[in-house]
């Protein structure tokens, strides 16, 4: 019997072995390969170098396959790969350079390797791809470059762009990634629009990138519209 409070003993700190073994397992990092494959995210960036390096949206879809598009208000392009090690995404680029984030199901942080790629993230949230028919019939209002922006979506994929109070422009607009572009023309200029849909399609981003003169002159217009 003079065992006995020695085995008991033993027999808790085995039990607590064990339950601390258990925790460690269940505190662990999902690994998120699977349900990162085909989702896209949107967010703001920063060139580090460049004629704009003011923040400006984006988004980035992962392809099963391991490729990533990019779409921007330069343009929607292949923009390298992905791979996730537990929480830990990393973006490799076409010229070799890589990012890397802290990522959970609904959005990344912690953002590393920024200033060698000359991309720096500040914000990436869960997105989605556009559904047209969801915004059909909605309207936006915000200011762009001093002026009252108003959009608004009327149908047949199209949108009502009205600047300053000044005449409303009828203007086709394509889905790319979790954001439209939309392009328009006026006397010896040209005008660019990417924007994106945040905090669940209740606030549009977007970019406007004015280029007018001879020789051109290129300049960016920062937009926030909310939803009417």
């Amino acid at each position: 019997m003079k065992y006995t409070p020695i085995l008991a003993v033993l027999a808790v700190c085995s039990l607590l072995i064990a339950s601390c073994s258990k925790d460690k397992t269940g505190d662990s990092p999902i690994d998120r390969t699977e349900s990162l494959k085909n989702t896209t995210w949107a967010g703001e960036f920063q060139y580090t170098t460049g004629e704009f390096t003011d923040a400006q949206p984006f988004s980035v879809t992962l392809a099963a396959d391991g490729t990533l598009t990019w779409s921007d208000v330069g343009s929607t392009r292949p923009a390298g790969t992905w791979a996730v090690n537990r929480d830990t995404l990393s973006i490799t680029f076409p010229n070799s350079t890589v990012i890397s984030a802290t990522i959970t199901d609904e959005s990344w942080s912690g953002f590393k390797g920024g200033t060698a790629a000359g991309v720096l993230l500040t914000h990436v949230e869960k997105s989605a791809i556009i559904d047209p028919a969801k915004l059909t019939g909605s309207g936006w209002m915000g200011i762009m470059g001093g002026s009252v922006l108003e959009i608004t979506f009327p149908a047949n994929q199209k949108i009502n762009y009205t600047l300053g109070g000044s005449a409303g422009q009828n203007l086709p607009y394509t889905i790319e990634g979790a954001g439209i572009r939309f392009n328009y023309t006026g006397f010896a200029s040209s005008s660019m629009n990417y924007a994106i849909f945040t905090n669940n399609t209740t606030t549009m981003k977007g970019v406007e990138r004015h280029i007018s003169g001879i020789p051109s002159n290129t300049i960016y217009y920062q937009y926030t519209n909310t939803k009417q």
